[in-house]
């Protein structure tokens, strides 16, 4: 998921084009391993992406007025996949997957494209590359410097039981973060918090291409 978004983004099309086999794509993610077991997985997680459904749902009091405004919002509006009968997992023409309008949107207007060799780089590692994601998108648009406890940082990226768990897992995943994302500037402040200072973006504005529309 992260892939397909990070190409829609920097391409600016809602077509993200998968390559003429599951190879392709595998390759593509990152992955060494292409057997015949790889290639099933990854075709079953596009099809769950595929029917994957989401709401969304905001909530704000403005003195005595209550405003709740619930969204659904569905992913891919079309996967084009080509086989044959008797291999499954080998595609024989270039494959497509095209998100939905409203998704693509939210996309173009709040989400900032990640480094692909990042991507690969924090594969192994899935609290690494949620606070990649998380700093990619919060460095960037920071005004000021802001502080961030550890009791924060723990209610958003869970699990690890005890606080001294949580922070020694953390402290090392922000190490492996730092080597692919340097530019980021988040500091430890006498083991209480994480100052954040606003800082690039891991793949800068420029490099995108215009939008390109799907008919």
């Amino acid at each position: 998921m992260i892939y397909l978004n990070t190409v829609a983004v920097k391409t600016r099309s809602r077509e993200v084009i998968m390559g003429n086999t599951v190879s392709d794509f595998i390759e593509a993610l990152g992955k060494k391993n292409k057997d015949g077991r790889t290639r099933k997985a990854v075709l079953d997680q596009l099809h769950r992406i595929t029917n994957t459904h989401m709401q969304l749902s905001f909530h704000e009091k403005q003195g005595d007025v209550i405003h709740k405004k619930l969204r659904n919002l569905t992913i891919v509006r079309e996967l084009d996949l080509w086989w044959k009968e008797k291999d499954p997992t080998t595609l024989l023409f270039p494959s497509m997957i095209e998100f939905t309008e409203d998704y693509f949107e939210n996309l173009m207007e709040h989400a900032v494209p990640l480094d692909e060799r990042a991507i690969y780089a924090l594969s192994q590692n899935a609290l690494a590359l949620d606070i990649y994601a998380w700093l990619a998108q919060r460095l960037h648009r920071l005004n000021k410097p802001i502080n961030v406890t550890w009791k924060a940082l723990k209610d958003q990226f869970g699990g690890y039981g005890r606080m001294d768990h949580f922070k020694l897992a953390f402290r090392r995943a922000l190490k492996d973060v730092h080597s692919v994302y340097p530019q980021a500037r988040i500091e430890e402040e006498q083991n209480k918090y994480f100052t954040l200072y606003k800082s690039p973006a891991p793949i800068s504005s420029e490099t995108l291409v215009p939008i390109r529309k799907v008919a």
